[in-house]
């Protein structure tokens, strides 16, 4: 069965081949597509450094995860939030414009050491952005930063960063590359601990089952 999946599966994908049948990019997009392929070498050797080495042990080893972002980059930390709370436990979105920040009221500066907050920003940078990597660092919290090329202020506060190309030529800065980096850490979250994640993934599936979401 597991054999007759598997060839349904590549019989029945669709392809790019199905419908372009020269496979050739337009003339119109050529240099778009040569950059948006270099934003995504630029974030895939970024893993080889330090910062990403970081990167990994927070989202592996830190008790609890933050991961917020604001305005046109919304929606995408949603996203994220959700895909890396399967990866791995305590993932939180954190909504300090709904919340007012009640999460951390009072925080217990042992506590909040083994934590780390996720921020996601890009051109025009949301001014809560650097207030809250502020805020995060006088209570001992750890900051990842995953932004476009512009971020100057990335360095200062965090303690990893990842910066992915933006400007590929498209009408609104390109977030492919960021895209890639969030996925590459839910990657990260779950080889840390395959087991569990492998847990949370069969037990999701059996939820999901179960409302007959799919």
């Amino acid at each position: 069965m597991k054999g007759l999946k598997q060839l349904l599966r590549e019989h029945y994908s669709v392809t790019t081949a199905s419908f372009v049948s020269d496979g050739d990019i337009p003339d119109r997009y050529q240099q778009t597509h040569e950059a948006e392929v270099q934003a995504l070498t630029s974030v895939f050797i970024q893993t080889g450094g330090e910062d990403w080495e970081t990167i990994t042990r927070l989202v592996t080893g830190s008790d609890r995860i933050y991961v917020t972002g604001f305005q046109s980059v919304r929606g995408l930390v949603e996203d994220f939030h959700r895909r890396l709370a399967l990866a791995r436990r305590d993932v939180f979105f954190l909504s300090a414009h709904d919340d007012m920040l009640v999460e951390w009221l009072t925080p217990d500066p042992r506590l909040a050491a083994r934590t780390c907050l996720i921020l996601v920003d890009v051109v025009p940078y949301a001014t809560e952005t650097v207030k809250l990597a502020r805020l995060a660092k006088a209570q001992g919290r750890s900051i990842v930063v995953i932004s476009d090329e512009y971020c100057h202020w990335s360095r200062d506060l965090a303690d990893a960063v990842i910066y992915a190309p933006s400007r590929t030529g498209l009408f609104l800065e390109s977030t492919v590359g960021i895209v890639v980096a969030l996925s590459l850490i839910v990657d990260a979250a779950a080889a840390g601990d395959p087991d569990q994640s492998g847990r949370r993934l069969t037990e999701w599936k059996a939820n999901s089952k179960r409302l007959g979401i799919f």
